[in-house]
């Protein structure tokens, strides 16, 4: 009887990833977010390019 007990909690457990699979989804969202900070990189060294110009040589 125990040994079938344990078969029922395993089938469950794959009924749950699929909900793991759409937190995922939201992660498009981030994305976006990466390509603003590349931006404000280059926005810094604009402000002084002196100083960035010795600092990346």
């Amino acid at each position: 009887m125990t040994l079938a007990d344990t078969p029922d909690p395993d089938t469950q457990i794959p009924p749950e990833m699929p909900p793991p699979v759409m937190p995922p989804m939201p992660g498009p969202g981030g994305p976006p977010e990466i390509i603003e900070p590349p931006p404000t990189e280059p926005t810094i060294p604009v402000r002084e390019p002196g100083k960035v110009t010795p600092v990346q040589a």
